[in-house]
């Protein structure tokens, strides 16, 4: 496994997520823009730290629990603290190793909307990785949407799929 390629790829977009905090006021990060969102760009970042927490916290444990979230805590209203958070969560990245990307962990998540259903499956490292960079562009994408709506302009890559940024690229060669 190229370690290297994994935690880089992780970093791009921990580093979007880092530039929409440093341009964005207080003000912004805390509006909801009703009646087209319930939420607010600062709900949906600690949304997506808290999947990298997730991981982060299964070193002690063995297991990642997805749905237990810090939710109503200050890295969703404060810039500040998510901003400090995102970085320990890059620190964190940058001294991953390989046998740390590949190390075995149980996922527990709810799978059902109906009801209560909690299932546990075998991933590693490296894979929950890949699955929060995604959940987290998917949230970016909401962030942007819900900026462009105050009349703020994000970045063009802010919140695009990887796969969507390399289908780009390759028609704009073509």
């Amino acid at each position: 496994m190229n370690v290297e390629k994994v935690i880089s790829s992780q970093l791009e977009i921990l580093g979007q997520g880092k530039q929409f905090l440093l341009s964005c006021s207080n003000a912004a990060y805390n509006h909801i823009t009703a009646p087209h969102f319930t939420s607010s760009p600062g709900k949906h970042m600690r949304h997506v730290l808290d999947h990298y927490l997730a991981i982060m916290n299964s070193n002690d444990t063995g297991l990642i629990d997805y749905d237990k979230r810090n939710r109503d805590t200050s890295i969703e209203s404060e810039l500040d603290s998510a901003l400090s958070l995102l970085e320990s969560i890059e620190n964190w990245l940058s001294a991953l190793t390989s046998e740390e990307l590949l190390r075995t962990l149980d996922v527990k998540s709810e799978i059902s909307v109906s009801e209560t259903q909690v299932l546990t499956c075998p991933s590693n490292v490296a894979r929950e990785l890949m699955f929060v960079g995604s959940h987290a562009v998917h949230h970016f994408s909401l962030i942007s949407a819900m900026m462009s709506l105050t009349g703020t302009q994000l970045d063009n890559d802010f919140g695009v799929a990887p796969a969507t940024l390399s289908h780009q690229r390759e028609v704009a060669l073509s």
